[in-house]
């Protein structure tokens, strides 16, 4: 049995190991990607819609880890930064300069307290922000994927391409918010389904030199939303990098 937890917000800590690597060996995999759902949140209210577009998104990267760490029972791998190809959707207008703070692709095997089997979950992220008149503006997009084992499953960048495509939870997310200055809060975000259009590559074994360790820890934010965007966050639990902005709800909590 797997499951998702469902949270109003997760806190994310890393723990980095550093490597020196062999020459890149990249891995390039293109997914269909159909969007189900649009959703807008303004004024402390949230109107989703239906919302068709399908379309192929190409995933590249570099398939050696480059940070592993954990143990038989918490594993966590990282492979080389993600590059999408464009995104063919309706953005939010008028956001200000945007400087990339992060881009990973990573995955996480685990087993939680009580439970006999291991859940895996793998994304691949990146996000902008910004700043303007007070305002703080995020640009966020995701593959997010999870899933049960009975048994540790085999962490690599090949199989981590696949299942971000074939896990029973998989999900495309993009979303533009903005916590406005005056403490309201915007946004407008798309949801949608992940499917394999074509294969990933195996790559060829690489070796990897260790050179140093370090620890790295990076705390999020907590921000309420839905129940998909829950879901979102929890797989990015795996990622330490993932930082949402907090929504506030209709009563002000």
């Amino acid at each position: 049995m797997w499951r998702v937890t469902m949270g109003a917000g997760i806190v994310v800590a890393g723990m980095t190991l550093f490597a020196a690597r062999a020459d890149a060996d990249p891995i390039q995999v293109v997914y269909r990607i159909d969007i189900l759902r649009q959703c807008e949140y303004s004024g402390g209210m949230e109107t989703c819609r239906g919302f068709t577009a399908s379309f192929p998104l190409t995933l590249s990267f570099d398939s050696q880890i480059t940070t592993s760490h954990g143990n038989e029972m918490d594993r966590t791998n990282f492979y080389g930064p993600p590059t999408f190809s464009d995104i063919p959707l309706p953005r939010s207008e008028d956001f200000p300069p945007m400087v990339e703070t992060f881009r990973l692709a990573g995955e996480r095997a685990q087993v939680f307290p009580g439970d006999s089997a291991f859940t895996r979950e793998a994304s691949a992220m990146i996000r902008h922000t910004g700043a303007r008149g007070g305002s703080d503006y995020h640009w966020d997009f995701g593959l997010f994927a999870s899933g049960g084992y009975p048994a540790m499953p085999t962490l690599d960048a090949h199989t981590f391409a696949t299942f971000l495509a074939t896990a029973p939870f998989r999900q495309f997310y993009l979303g533009d918010t903005v916590e406005l200055a005056n403490g309201g809060f915007q946004a407008l975000t798309y949801f949608g389904s992940v499917s394999l259009e074509s294969q990933a590559p195996v790559p060829e074994p690489a070796s990897v030199l260790l050179l140093a360790t370090g620890l790295a820890g990076i705390g999020v934010r907590r921000w309420r939303r839905g129940r998909n965007a829950e879901r979102i966050a929890r797989t990015a639990t795996m990622s330490a990098a993932i930082g949402a902005p907090q929504r506030p709800s209709s009563s002000g909590s």
